[in-house]
């Protein structure tokens, strides 16, 4: 979801893994998803029917940088 980020994302999903949202709304439950964010993509929520979601790949992550001894 756009503006949704990937720590969001993960407390969404753990969210939903303890129980299947029943409307859109139950968003603001989660943490860091609050009001304001769920009037923004509300067009875009919904709690059934088939999923939209396209297959995209994340970004790799950089390495970690070496600290200089």
């Amino acid at each position: 979801m756009p503006g949704v980020g990937r720590k969001a994302a993960q407390r969404i999903l753990a969210q939903r893994a303890k129980r299947r949202f029943q409307r859109p709304e139950e968003l603001v439950k989660v943490k860091g998803f609050g009001k304001k964010r769920f009037q923004k993509l509300k067009p875009l929520l919904t709690v059934a029917g088939p999923s939209t979601l396209t297959q995209t790949q994340a970004p790799a992550e950089p390495p970690p940088k070496k600290s200089s001894p």
